[in-house]
């Protein structure tokens, strides 16, 4: 498995002409899980692997817990820091695969979209992820570090 640390860079006004290649996943649009279809949309992303963030200072993965009032997970800035999995892909068609996203993700009521630097076997890169506009602690969700959908975790 490839290791991914994620550090917010601060976003420039001309974000969209930065050239950034790929966007870093880590929820329901994840392998597996019921937004993924459109990440193998084959003209607008690749799979370039498994990612994962190390405790990076201020970024936190909230996931729902029993009793949350969502059932997805978020990174949100002002959170505890802890380490973060995912996918990272690369964007093929920007401006149609990031339209997409945007869409899904609910930008800009729900999320943002934000570059970040990723560090790949000591080569950074910078990717675009999806930070919450809400605070998710409000929301019922506990610091986690990777999504699983409540219904197909197991009974403990």
């Amino acid at each position: 498995m490839t290791k991914i640390i994620l550090e917010v860079k601060k976003r420039s006004s001309k974000a969209e002409s930065t050239c950034i290649t790929n966007v870093f996943v880590y929820g329901t649009l994840k392998t597996g899980h019921m937004l993924n279809g459109h990440m193998r949309h084959g003209d607008y992303f690749s799979l370039s692997g498994l990612a994962s963030i190390s405790k990076a200072k201020g970024l936190g993965l909230y996931v729902p817990v029993k009793g949350a009032t969502c059932s997805f997970p978020a990174i949100y800035k002002d959170g505890e820091a802890g380490k973060i999995n995912g996918e990272l892909y690369k964007i093929l068609n920007e401006k149609d695969g990031l339209e997409l996203l945007d869409l899904v993700e609910g930008v800009p009521d729900l999320y943002t979209r934000e570059i970040v630097e990723v560090n790949i076997k000591g080569k950074k890169v910078n990717a675009y992820t999806y930070i919450a506009n809400f605070n998710p602690m409000e929301w019922g969700m506990a610091l986690g570090e990777t999504f699983v959908p409540l219904k197909t975790r197991r009974r403990r």
